[in-house]
C-alpha cells in the first residue's frame, strides 16, 4: 500500500512538475497582455489630452480672431511699365 501512494504521490507530482512551465508561460503572457494593455490605455490617454488642448486652443485663437481682426494690408501698387 505505501509503495501504491508513493508511486501515485510521485507520478502526480510529475505531472504538476511538467505542467509547471506551461503555467508560467501563461502567466507570463498574461502579465505581458496586461502591460501591453496598460501601455495601449496611457498612449489613449494622451492622445486624448493633447487633442483636447489642441481643440482648446484653436477654440481660443477662433475667439480671439473674433474679437480682435486682422487688419487688412495695404494692397501693393502695381508698377506701370513704360514701353
Amino acid at each position: 500500500m505505501a509503495n501504491a501512494r508513493s508511486a501515485s504521490s510521485k507520478a502526480a507530482s510529475g505531472k504538476s512538475n511538467s505542467d509547471d512551465p506551461f503555467n508560467r508561460a501563461k502567466q507570463q503572457d498574461k502579465h505581458f497582455i496586461e502591460e501591453k494593455a496598460k501601455a495601449h490605455k496611457t498612449a489613449v490617454d494622451k492622445i486624448a489630452r493633447l487633442r483636447a488642448l489642441r481643440l482648446a486652443k484653436e477654440a481660443a485663437d477662433e475667439e480671439a480672431a473674433k474679437l480682435n481682426p486682422p487688419e487688412p494690408k495695404p494692397s501693393k501698387k502695381k508698377k506701370s511699365s513704360s514701353a
